[in-house]
């Protein structure tokens, strides 16, 4: 299981460019329900990170994007009061680029659109997110 886990999930987490825009999710399920992040999930068994990042956008998005190289890890753990461990993944961040598609919100995002730097100030979102946008060389 997700909930309380017994160890780790490996996933990805997709900074899909498109000019200087970024694509961002709205979570419509736990963790971080109603809040806006970069699209990605968990890796499949035998999926490999690319993958795992064209699949991910594209149920979420709609958008077919192409990898371009991981840039590094994130550490998402998830704490609950008592201090027992909700959620624990670790990411492998993938830089994309958009290659087509409109942007259609599926699977588990309430809602997904491009955003800018300038306007991600204006919605709740993952802590990790302006940095790992300006990591990527993305915008």
């Amino acid at each position: 299981p997700r909930l309380c886990p017994s160890r780790p999930w490996a996933g990805v987490v997709a900074v899909v460019r498109r000019g200087e825009e970024f694509l961002m999710t709205l979570r419509a399920k736990p963790p971080r329900q109603g809040v806006w992040g970069l699209p990605g999930g968990a890796l499949q068994l035998g999926e490999a990170a690319f993958e795992a990042a064209i699949r991910e956008v594209r149920e979420e998005t709609g958008i077919l994007c192409q990898p371009l190289r991981c840039f590094t890890t994130v550490d998402v753990i998830e704490r609950a009061a008592d201090s027992a461990i909700e959620y624990h993944f670790l990411l492998a961040a993938v830089l994309a680029e958009w290659l087509s598609g409109d942007v259609q919100a599926a699977d588990d995002a309430k809602a997904a659109r491009w955003f800018t730097l300038a306007n991600l100030s204006s919605v709740p979102h993952f802590p990790h997110t302006e940095k790992l946008v300006r990591q990527a060389g993305a915008v």
